[in-house]
């Protein structure tokens, strides 16, 4: 799976953003803390759950199970807004 490419994310202040571009049915904002952040920069390229989880596992000092949620949550919201090709 990857983001779509009429999805951009940009810095601004301590947070993330990702829009839509023109070519995507999404029309709005997506804020972001630095986890979801970070699940988004890994789907900048082809990838799967299974390398999200490890590279994650790699950076935060959490347990499994609350980062698979995490990642869990960020893959809906951005599945629900048509942003992944899979």
């Amino acid at each position: 799976m990857k983001l779509k490419s009429e999805y951009v994310t940009y810095p601004v202040d301590d947070k993330e953003i990702m829009v839509g571009t023109g070519a995507s049915s999404f029309k709005g904002i997506v804020k972001m803390n630095a986890s979801a952040a970070f699940i988004i920069s890994c789907l900048k390229e082809e990838t799967d759950e299974e390398n999200i989880l490890d590279q994650m596992m790699k950076k935060y000092d959490a347990d499994q199970e609350t980062i698979k949620k995490d990642i869990d949550r960020v893959l809906e919201t951005l599945r629900n807004i048509g942003a992944l090709d899979e």
